[in-house]
């Protein structure tokens, strides 16, 4: 799951995986507030991955806050 602005996603950055159909395209976004939610069951039974993932989000959103 990516949202990219048109600037920051090159066409070379995703062709191949847009023309192999590893990614789709579903629309886009006019340049306003968007909402995301990362739910997971427990903290306890966290994948690594999630939270790599997880703390991705968190330092490229770090004005986000968690509930």
């Amino acid at each position: 799951m990516a949202i990219l602005r048109s600037w920051s996603a090159t066409p070379s950055l995703i062709r191949q995986e847009l023309e192999r159909g590893l990614l789709h395209e579903i629309g886009i976004l006019a340049d306003s507030e968007v909402e995301v939610w990362l739910l997971y069951s427990s903290r306890r039974h966290v994948s690594s991955r999630l939270r790599v993932f997880s703390d991705l989000l968190l330092e490229t959103f770090p004005d986000a806050r968690m509930i």
